[in-house]
């Protein structure tokens, strides 16, 4: 099974984070394999629109997956300001086109980075996924909690 899956229908390309068992949270190799996914969206000229989403119900991302990630021995401001810049995670991870995050269940940390940009974030119905209310309202942050659908 591959951490991150990609298939195109119809102009689609839908790229799915594939691991539930670890709530779909991105280890060093399902990191190389989603950027891989994104240059691929973005080279393809029949790919008009991007969904990412996550395996399973539970989780759309749960960020790093800390089990297989070990800590860098460097502090915080020395990723931040004194290493090059694609030693972040998510650096070049860019996708020029338009995306859409079908967000099932937890989005935490990293998994809330990566559905940040889309231009919409959209929480599936499911048994065992979070509330959907407090999913939309993390994805608009100036609504009421009165605004956001049940």
């Amino acid at each position: 099974m591959m951490p991150v899956e990609y298939a195109v229908s119809e102009r689609i390309a839908t790229i799915t984070l594939n691991r539930p068992e670890a709530m779909n949270s991105l280890d060093p190799e399902s990191l190389v394999e989603l950027n891989d996914a994104f240059q691929r969206a973005n080279a393809d000229q029949d790919v008009r629109v991007v969904i990412l989403t996550g395996a399973g119900d539970k989780a759309f991302c749960t960020g790093s997956d800390l089990k297989k990630t070990m800590p860098p021995k460097e502090s915080f401001a020395e990723l931040t300001f004194g290493r090059p810049k694609w030693l972040y995670p998510f650096a070049g991870m860019e996708i020029d086109k338009p995306m859409i995050c079908a967000v099932n269940g937890y989005a935490l940390a990293g998994g809330m980075e990566l559905a940040w940009p889309a231009i919409s974030a959209s929480p599936r119905r499911t048994p065992n996924s979070a509330s959907p209310k407090s999913v939309s309202a993390a994805f608009r942050p100036l609504a009421a909690p009165s605004d956001c659908p049940e």
